[in-house]
């Protein structure tokens, strides 16, 4: 699930972003945190669920597999950041 994360939250801002992104992960006893800095200001917005819709679903999954998903003022841009959950289901 962490792949998936990571995988998600870097493509959304290398192809939604200006510039370079950064990515900061840190575990903590129950939760990994994982954070995406990038230059541009702007929150993504999940699109809502379409099965005719090929792409565009990364927000979507994010929100889906993570406790939560926030979006914060950074000096250059902003950070993402999304807590998954390490304890078993």
């Amino acid at each position: 699930m962490a792949q998936l994360v990571v995988s998600e939250l870097v493509t959304n801002a290398v192809r939604h972003a200006a510039g370079s992104c950064r990515l900061l992960l840190e575990l903590h006893q129950d939760t990994l945190e994982i954070s995406v800095f990038d230059g541009d200001a702007a929150a993504p917005v999940p699109r809502g669920h379409d099965p005719r819709r090929i792409g565009q679903h990364g927000v979507e999954i994010v929100v889906a597999v993570c406790e939560s998903l926030t979006v914060e003022p950074a000096p250059e841009g902003k950070r993402v950041r999304a807590c998954l959950s390490l304890l078993p289901e």
